[in-house]
């Protein structure tokens, strides 16, 4: 998407906008254009995945132009300097990041699926956020990974910001919204508590730094990223901002694919952090027609490493996770036997 192009509005748009922002747009000013082309063309796309096929037709015009002019840039590109070439884990995962931005719906986000196989997004109690000075290692279940983070810790509700910035962002992996839009769309109220919020989430995505290291017998084949998630953010006093995600540690975090994660039902659960951590994993796996079943001791291990006991750590997967879950309908069914547990949803 150009960035200094404001693409053709339909009257039907241009009344839904805000007339201030708008008449920025058309003065030229770039992240007013950023914001009302990313507005418009998410709201395209959900009604095109809703099967509206004049709305179809006006997202492929503007992605046909895009590549276009992004294959245009980049043949000019290298004619100046010869570039690194991606990794072949990088390209497919940008080039799978980029072709399924138009099948998202409204309600919907994509995650990349090793978040939920790693403690990157920790649960955390109130006022007790840790902070490490120096590199630690990051708790994970995949084998060939490791992950060292640095500086503040993310939570749950940190993690529901950056899916939040991922479905904002396009191709370009820029996101650029209002104020009021990304609190009105974390279902916040919009008070100066949560305006602090959002600053200091935007501060902690774009310090906290990450590493992540894909080991190999081969040396030739061993990887390492390292870097914040979104290292650049702009933020103008009229409330506009533009926020630049880390291509590359997106790309790198999507090794093992992406899956999409219903972001009503995440936000429904409040602050209930547990929950929201357990619904991120059910929302990257198939339940299976018999069920999903785990041992309560592998449960326990994975997810209860605060509490001394199974018994009460079994205790606190029942209030704390499988109520909420079900509550918002996520959860459909659970059986449970004296060393299993089973879910369906």
């Amino acid at each position: 998407m150009d960035e200094k192009r404001l693409i053709e509005l339909t009257e039907e748009e241009q009344a839904a906008l805000n007339p201030g922002m708008l008449e920025k747009a058309r003065g030229g000013d770039a992240l007013a254009i950023m914001a009302i082309n990313s507005q418009v063309l998410s709201r395209r796309r959900d009604a095109c995945h809703k099967g509206e096929k004049k709305d179809c037709d006006l997202v492929r015009k503007e992605e046909s132009a895009a590549i276009v002019k992004q294959e245009k840039k980049r043949a000019a590109q290298t004619q100046k300097q010869k570039e690194i070439p991606m990794t072949p884990y990088e390209q497919m995962q940008v080039e799978n990041f980029a072709q399924t931005g138009h099948l998202l719906a409204k309600n919907k986000s994509r995650i990349p699926n090793i978040v939920v196989q790693t403690k990157i997004f920790e649960v955390t109690k109130p006022g007790r956020r840790k902070f490490y000075q120096d590199w630690v290692d990051v708790e994970t279940t995949r084998d060939g990974v490791q992950i060292q983070q640095k500086f503040a810790q993310l939570n749950q509700l940190d993690l529901t910001g950056w899916l939040l910035l991922l479905k904002y962002a396009g191709n370009d992996m820029i996101a650029a919204f209002s104020n009021y839009e990304f609190l009105k769309s974390l279902k916040k109220q919009g008070s100066s508590k949560d305006y602090q919020w959002l600053t200091l989430f935007l501060d902690r995505i774009g310090t906290t730094q990450f590493a992540v290291y894909k080991h190999s017998k081969n040396p030739d084949e061993r990887e390492r990223f390292r870097g914040p998630l979104a290292p650049i953010s702009y933020e103008r006093g009229d409330g506009l901002n533009a926020v630049q995600l880390y291509r590359p540690l997106a790309a790198f975090l999507g090794l093992d694919g992406w899956s999409y994660i219903n972001i009503e039902e995440r936000l429904a659960l409040g602050k209930a952090e547990w929950a929201q951590a357990f619904h991120a994993y059910l929302s990257t796996q198939v339940c299976p027609e018999k069920g999903f079943w785990w041992k309560k001791s592998d449960l326990y291990s994975w997810w209860g490493s605060d509490y001394k006991e199974q018994r009460v750590f079994l205790k606190m997967f029942r209030s704390r996770i499988l109520k909420p879950l079900t509550e918002i309908g996520f959860v459909k069914r659970v059986a449970e036997k004296d060393t299993a547990l089973g879910l369906w949803w």
